[in-house]
């Protein structure tokens, strides 16, 4: 346990300061320059790499990848396997040299990085703050269990900067390359056309919607696990269409699933209050478009955390994510109002997520612990 604290907020720090090296580069030069971005780009890619895409046996899909890796052969086509065809050719690919089962884990990190890094570098105020966004809502961890759609994730996270560059060639490219590695993230091509202009409503509606959402959950429990039963057995999850966990929602109790639903509850809420501000603040970047995605997952994680029904969380596992990119706007814009309220309500905010980051390491949340490395 104590590895996993180490290794994970050292990885943190590291990379914190390894993306103000574009700032040092941009004083020292009175100008962005593009070699600071490049060699913070190139640390980060190969760190996570290293680090993350190393690590052995994480999330309940891992040796089921390895078996993926280990049977596919050099004759494998897309209508002879189960599943994606980016995702088969990656295979083939690193097949091609050798390479150990093991690097299946480490190849897609790699190129969630480069996704990442891509979207980063148009951002570099922001990057410190995203990194740590990603680690401390156990987004890092998530992506490296389901690497396929983890690809997917950073792949529409780019895809949606591409909407607010105008660059529909680049957007459809992006959202090509998300179905190659999961065939889900198709939805996006619809939904990032419907996200072309955008304005956030209200807040009063959306804290309505949400708080609508938490009620109703409460009010049909019944209904959607008899939905969740029935659909179960279809897509072959029948183990997760069991138990309602709606009696731990909002209660106070004594279970770690019952604090979660009210963290997130109050998290979202936050997100919520400051969006028209933070809207505006970071209006060139196209924030909107982010929260309109987190606005899905805050309506729809009441339902989430109170069953456990994979193949619904697979779905919100976009939305989710979006959660944390929404987290490092809101506090990159408290952080630079010179404003002791805003100050104090960021470092908040940090302190939150860094004391769930720690609970989650110590349970083994997300498959974050034991850290162990595949060599």
């Amino acid at each position: 346990m104590t590895l996993a604290y180490i290794v994970y907020f050292g990885l943190i720090i590291s990379l914190a300061l390894v993306w103000q090296l574009p700032r040092w580069y941009a004083t020292t030069s009175g100008g962005f320059s593009q070699s600071g971005a490049n060699i913070a780009s190139l640390i980060t890619v190969v760190l996570v790499t290293v680090v993350i895409g190393f690590r052995y046996a994480v999330g309940g899909d891992f040796f089921g990848y390895i078996d993926y890796y280990t049977y596919t052969t050099m004759y494998d086509t897309p209508s002879t396997v189960y599943f994606e065809p980016g995702f088969l050719y990656l295979i083939q690919f690193l097949k091609l040299f050798s390479f150990p089962p093991q690097a299946i884990i480490a190849a897609t990190t790699c190129v969630q990085c480069i996704l990442l890094v891509a979207w980063l570098r148009k951002r570099v105020d922001l990057a410190a703050l995203v990194i740590f966004y990603i680690f401390s809502t156990l987004l890092i961890f998530e992506v490296n269990s389901t690497i396929r759609q983890g690809v997917a994730f950073f792949a529409i996270l780019v895809a949606l900067d591409a909407i607010n560059r105008r660059n529909l060639f680049l957007f459809g490219a992006m959202i090509f390359l998300a179905f190659l590695f999961h065939r889900s993230a198709i939805v996006f091509f619809p939904i990032g056309l419907m996200l072309w202009r955008v304005s956030l409503p209200p807040v009063s509606l959306q804290l309505g919607g949400l708080m609508l959402a938490y009620f109703m959950t409460q009010l049909f429990s019944d209904q959607v696990i008899f939905l969740f039963s029935y659909l179960a057995p279809m897509l072959d999850y029948t183990s997760y269409g069991r138990t309602s966990r709606s009696d731990l929602l909002l209660t106070g109790g004594y279970d770690s699933y019952g604090i979660a639903a009210f963290f997130w509850m109050i998290v979202d809420i936050i997100l919520i209050l400051f969006s028209r501000r933070t809207a505006a603040r970071w209006a060139d970047q196209g924030y909107a478009r982010y929260h309109y995605l987190f606005l899905v997952a805050a309506i729809l994680t009441p339902v989430n955390t109170s069953w456990g029904f994979i193949p619904f969380a697979r779905a919100l596992f976009y939305f989710n994510g979006m959660r944390a990119i929404c987290l490092a706007f809101l506090t990159a814009d408290l952080l630079s109002r010179r404003s002791l309220r805003d100050a104090s309500f960021a470092a908040a905010l940090l302190v939150m997520f860094t004391a769930w980051l720690v609970v989650g390491i110590a349970r083994g949340a997300a498959w974050a612990s034991p850290y162990q490395f595949a060599f």
